[in-house]
């Protein structure tokens, strides 16, 4: 990843913030990004922890999202499918559930108005997986969309926590730069032949699993032309507009039920007032 990449970004409150969790005590670990319909993909932040339990890691990653993303409004959520397997962290039930539990206690809700329940692949583990989110990363990284880069991530919204000690540290933008090396010794497989992957490294790997566990859910197409974007971002605007209109009809429709109206003349408390004079 090259110095291009590296861009102050400003969340998009018209899309929605995708959370990406990697588990384990060591180090925890959370990525931010926001994938847009005309071809952008942003990589907003993140947060890794050090010890500490999921439990411990969540109530952090509130106040992270609260302080960068306060705009937000509405929360997409993809995981370690490990999190679905009991007992992985240790600790009664699992993350999955955890994390459920989580964002319903803290009011957080999707697209659909509903309580987020974070996603995962099944075999997004799985080294052929891993290979190709990281080609489709690759892509992005590459390309340019309308004049600018289809890929930008945050140098700045970076925190390293542990008990007592939390702190800025560029784990991510390192991992992309220089971190996050093939393994020594090739894979086969009968699909794609002899192939690479990435080490599990102990510490690159956290931020960098979080950033692959979002591209296989949520960014499953390759950036598009300029012309298509155009066209993409012109849909999304019309999508916009039509959900706020709908929004403040819904309001008018919501008020207050003390009032009737007859005609163009409304009734408080009840009370009845009919027309006079014959109009």
């Amino acid at each position: 990843m090259s110095s291009r990449h590296q861009q102050s970004i400003d969340l998009n409150p018209s899309l929605p913030l995708i959370e990406c969790y990697d588990y384990g005590f060591h180090h925890p670990c959370v990525v931010w990004l926001q994938i847009a319909p005309w071809g952008h993909l942003r990589v907003l932040g993140g947060v890794m922890g050090s010890d500490l339990h999921l439990d411990a890691f969540l109530p952090i990653v509130e106040r992270y999202r609260n302080l960068w993303f306060p705009t937000r409004k509405q929360l997409m959520s993809t995981c370690d499918p490990a999190g679905a397997n009991e007992n992985s962290q240790g600790m009664r039930g699992t993350p999955v559930a955890m994390l459920q539990d989580w964002y319903a206690a803290n009011g957080e809700r999707d697209e659909a108005g509903k309580f987020v329940s974070p996603m995962y692949i099944p075999n997004a583990n799985q080294p052929e997986m891993r290979l190709a989110a990281n080609q489709r990363a690759a892509t992005y990284m590459r390309r340019m969309v309308n004049g600018e880069e289809a890929f930008l991530v945050d140098p700045e919204r970076w925190a390293l926590v542990e008990l007592q000690d939390e702190k800025y540290d560029r784990f991510f933008l390192d991992g992309l730069e220089a971190g996050y090396v093939l393994e020594d010794e090739s894979r086969h497989s009968g699909k794609l032949g002899s192939f690479f992957v990435p080490k599990k490294d102990g510490w690159f790997e956290h931020p960098m699993n979080c950033f692959e566990y979002g591209i296989q859910s949520f960014v499953l197409d390759l950036p598009m032309s300029d012309e298509k974007s155009e066209l993409a971002k012109v849909k999304h605007r019309q999508v916009q507009e039509r959900e706020a209109q709908r929004l403040l009809r819904k309001s008018q429709d919501d008020r207050d039920p003390s009032e009737i109206r007859i005609g163009t003349r409304i009734a408080r408390n009840g009370m009845r007032m009919g027309r006079r004079g014959g109009y």
